[in-house]
């Protein structure tokens, strides 16, 4: 991993804490679809930056092996 690499794994841990926190303390508290969704909303924003990165620069991702996100061409179909 290089250094801008883990500049856009920050970028996404910066983003997906403030959600990720008032979804645990919903949890705790006893208000279950809230907290899912907070956290659910947490995990989309931890990954929204390496996929843009992805999506705009190219280059090696672990979004190249699931199948819905990865084109054709990254699994090497045609």
């Amino acid at each position: 991993m290089g250094m801008l690499n883990d500049i856009w794994w920050m970028l996404g841990l910066l983003m997906a804490a403030p959600l990720m926190l008032p979804g645990v303390q919903n949890i705790l508290a006893g208000s279950y679809p809230r907290g899912i969704l907070f956290l659910a909303l947490g995990a989309v924003a931890l990954f929204l930056p390496e996929f843009i990165r992805w999506r705009l620069l190219g280059g090696s991702s672990p979004f190249e092996r699931i199948p819905l996100i990865g084109t054709a061409a990254d699994r090497g179909e045609e």
